[in-house]
Formats: C-alpha cells, sequence, structure tokens
C-alpha cells in the first residue's frame, strides 16, 4: 500500500523536523 508507505514518510519527516527544532545547531550554522 503506498499510502501507508506515504503516511509513514511523512510522520519520519515530521519526527526529523521536531529534532531539528529542538536542536539549535540543525536550524542555525553560525561559525
Amino acid at each position: 500500500m503506498e499510502l501507508l508507505g506515504f503516511l509513514h514518510g511523512v510522520k519520519k519527516g515530521f519526527q526529523d523536523v521536531e529534532k531539528r527544532a529542538r536542536d539549535p545547531r540543525g536550524i542555525r550554522h553560525d561559525p
């Protein structure tokens, strides 16, 4: 089922964004 795979991809992407938002280094690339 490609719909299930799509939802899984969206969920994984959302977790990556959440993890990045929690880590300041993921957003800002200050030297």
